[in-house]
Formats: C-alpha cells, sequence, structure tokens
C-alpha cells in the first residue's frame, strides 16, 4: 500500500518486510527519502530515519492524517496493530 499526503509532497509505502518508508518531493521535482524521525506506540522506532520496522509482521496500510492533526501516520499490519506516528524535529 502507499499513501500520498494532503498535499501530494510526501507519500508512505507500506512493505511486506514489516517496514514503512517515507518519501518528499524536492524542489527538482524529484522523490527522495525523508528524514522522519518517529515515534509510535508498537514495533521498532528510529529517530532521524525514513525507514523504519513498524510491525510484528507484513504492513498492510498506511494514512496520512489531516495537517491541522500534524504530520501523523496511521499503519496497520498482519499482526492486527494498528499504530499512529507522530514526526518529530
Amino acid at each position: 500500500d502507499m499513501a500520498f499526503d494532503y498535499y501530494g509532497r510526501r507519500f508512505a509505502t507500506a512493505s511486506g518486510d514489516r517496514s514503512v518508508r517515507v518519501w518528499d518531493l524536492n524542489a527538482d521535482g524529484l522523490w527522495t527519502s525523508s528524514s522522519l524521525g518517529s515515534s509510535g506506540g508498537g514495533g521498532n522506532s528510529n529517530n532521524n530515519t525514513n525507514e523504519w520496522q513498524a510491525h510484528r509482521g507484513p504492513v498492510h496500510s498506511v494514512s496520512w492524517a489531516h495537517p491541522e492533526f500534524g504530520q501523523l501516520l496511521a499503519t496497520a499490519g498482519a499482526d492486527h496493530a494498528v499504530v499512529i506516528w507522530e514526526e518529530r524535529e
């Protein structure tokens, strides 16, 4: 699965290897890995990385929150967990 943010300038991908990756559209119009530091209620997280292991099984779904709530990304996995990740600066 993959999902664009509200503005269409970022997207997140879900993967069968239990990871989530975030990409940004740069000034040249190219997609590059972002530096999303994340913290969530489950899985392993690593600050200042664009990819992290989000679940104990494959990640099936990703979804961005509306920007009024901040940079929040929800993920759902085969481990029957839904995790909310928040970007840290």
